[in-house]
């Protein structure tokens, strides 16, 4: 499961500002913090604040709903960079350069956040080794909490036509799905363990242990 691509998505607050020399400048918030959202219906899950401390944010592209086969809007790489990060106890913030004289995409992707018809931001990413922890008090009311607090890649971002966590079931890697009921079944065997040890324990200090 570590090893795999995670997309989430969220509705933000995006702006775009023309400059003089044909390009415009975006701001959003692809990545927050401390915030619990459920995903798939599966599990509830949120990412700490921290969890970028360690991340490579070498090379990250912008895209547009994650599509990596198009040509990326802009790129955070150290040779001619076009993205910057702003990392806060919130969130991850991008600012990034358009080439909209150039790139019909990017001037229509500008078009649209001034219209406020794009409105959500979304990024990939791989959480870090030992980098998660998953919590479950058994109350069939209450999905398990899975705790990202160290992401080991961010792929991209994207800009996004649909914000919302309920639209992003269908990136969810099959990996998570399999593995959540081997994680509940782990989860209940230490329970279950720890259980019969007290029992032991009991058993001994009245002389009924064998």
């Amino acid at each position: 499961m570590k090893n795999e691509k995670l997309f989430r998505t969220f509705e933000c607050e995006m702006r775009a500002e023309a400059n003089d020399d044909g390009t415009v400048v975006i701001t959003g918030r692809p990545i927050v913090f401390n915030k619990e959202t459920v995903i798939c219906g599966m599990f509830r899950e949120v990412i700490r604040n921290g969890a970028l401390d360690g991340a490579d944010l070498s090379d990250v592209l912008l895209l547009v709903n994650h599509n990596d086969e198009r040509i990326p809007l802009a790129r955070s790489r150290a040779s001619k960079r076009t993205m910057t990060f702003s990392v806060s106890s919130e969130g991850v913030d991008i600012t990034a350069t358009l080439d909209v004289e150039n790139n019909p995409e990017a001037r229509a992707v500008a078009s649209a956040i001034k219209r406020g018809d794009l409105s959500g931001m979304s990024f990939a990413f791989r959480v870090a080794q030992d980098g998660e922890t998953w919590q479950n008090n058994y109350n069939e009311n209450e999905l398990p909490l899975r705790t990202i607090t160290a992401i080991d890649v961010v792929h991209e971002v994207s800009v996004v036509n649909k914000p919302a966590y309920k639209d992003t079931s269908v990136t969810i890697a099959r990996s998570e799905r399999e593995s959540l009921d081997t994680i509940r079944e782990q989860m209940k065997a230490t329970e279950t363990r720890a259980l019969e040890l007290e029992k032991l324990k009991a058993l001994a200090q009245c002389g009924l242990a064998e």
